[in-house]
């Protein structure tokens, strides 16, 4: 029971740095202008529909969590493809 308890524990805590590392990690330049590019055409889409200025401020923050949600999502798929290789590495070193 206390390994299962200490398990539980450390995905909890794993997941709650990654969480705020990706909520807190700096984007690089080109992201944010392509994030601002396709928010401004999905404006301009939604402006042409007519769509209440509420609405359109909702969803604008809405597009713009969702922007940051894939590329957090992306740069944690690369990292933890990248874990083995550098385990590994580090193996190999003797440094494990």
């Amino acid at each position: 029971m206390n390994t299962g308890k200490l398990i539980l524990g450390l995905l909890a805590g794993f997941a709650t740095g990654t969480m705020l590392g990706m909520l807190f990690s700096p984007k690089k330049q080109n992201e944010k202008e392509k994030e601002k590019e396709k928010e401004k055409e999905t404006r301009e889409r939604r402006s042409r529909r007519g769509e209440p200025k509420e609405l359109a401020e909702f969803n604008r923050k809405f597009d713009r969590l969702m922007n940051g949600v894939r590329h957090d999502f992306d740069r944690i798929k690369k990292e933890v493809a990248d874990l083995p290789r550098q385990s590994n590495h580090h193996h190999q070193r003797g440094r494990i």
